[in-house]
């Protein structure tokens, strides 16, 4: 990815974060990196971090990710189904203009439409009381329970 990659994060909203949606325009499977990143944000506190990347409308150009990363965020927030959403692009970028003036995010407009056949789910393994993933420092395998523990959440004086 050349780093202007957008995407949208979400979950059901309970307090055990061990499933999360991803929205992409550009329908991409997220690579390592992306989960390692959505993995260490939400703090995962299981053993694992299933990952749903949704099927939604994808983009026509290279330049509208980030609008489309927000209409997503927002269909999210106010309760609506993004991957039943069909947004009408040649107003998206107008609709952001009127939502920065007014100060009220507003859902995009959009037509009700089905894109949810595709998903793709990826497991991302969490570790360690902090329930981040192994990001590649030293870890510890516990002799009693098996689990592994980042180095630098356990401390000296848990060795």
């Amino acid at each position: 990815m050349d780093g202007n990659h957008w995407i949208t994060v979400a979950h059901s909203g309970n307090s055990d974060i061990t499933n999360i949606q991803i929205y992409d325009s550009l329908g991409q499977s997220p690579s390592t990196e992306t989960l390692h990143l959505i993995a260490r944000y939400v703090g995962c506190r299981s053993n694992h971090l299933t990952v749903s990347a949704m099927n939604v409308q994808s983009q026509m150009n290279s330049y509208d990710r980030g609008v489309f990363a927000l209409a997503f965020a927002t269909a999210v927030a106010y309760g609506h189904d993004p991957t039943e959403q069909s947004y009408i692009c040649n107003v998206m970028r107008g609709h952001v203009k009127s939502c920065v003036l007014s100060g009220c995010m507003l859902p995009f407009p959009s037509t009700t439409t089905c894109h949810k056949p595709k998903v793709c789910n990826t497991i991302q393994p969490t570790y360690c009381t902090c329930g981040y993933p192994d990001d590649g420092n030293v870890m510890i395998e516990c002799d009693k329970c098996s689990e592994w523990f980042h180095e630098q959440c356990i401390g000296p004086s848990c060795l």
